[in-house]
């Protein structure tokens, strides 16, 4: 009886033994996968750290151009407002000159209509001194 019971326990042990060895092979097989990806999640996350790190060298780069590109408008703002203001001060002058210059012209018709009633008076006289 005792036998019986040896051997009885016995295969309830064996057994238990052989499913402690499949749960330890399928506990293996469940870590390897979870490790599998997890190294693939550390390798993707790599990656991206990786892309964030030249994002943001690249943003550092283009902050840069973006604030010589503003300085560069600046001055040519500047430049425009300088040319507007010569284009307007020459626009001034060339007024002033024509100006000038139709007074000019109209002092000059007067002066020569000036001459010409002289001329006429003058003519007038003679004809007078002649009759």
């Amino acid at each position: 009886m005792f036998k019986k019971q040896y051997k009885q326990t016995k295969e309830k042990y064996d057994n238990l033994i052989k499913e402690n060895k499949q749960i330890s092979l399928d506990t293996d097989k469940q870590c390897d996968a979870i490790q599998s990806k997890l190294n693939k999640y550390k390798e993707r996350v790599s990656k991206q750290n990786g892309i964030i790190k030249q994002l943001e060298h690249n943003n550092i780069i283009l902050e840069k151009e973006n604030e010589n590109h503003k300085f560069m408008l600046q001055q040519l703002e500047m430049d425009n407002n300088d040319s507007n203001k010569i284009i307007s001060k020459h626009n001034q002058i060339h007024h002033q000159i024509i100006n000038e210059n139709n007074y000019l012209q109209q002092q000059c018709s007067n002066i020569l209509q000036e001459i010409d009633q002289d001329d006429d008076e003058d003519d007038n006289e003679d004809d007078d001194d002649l009759n």
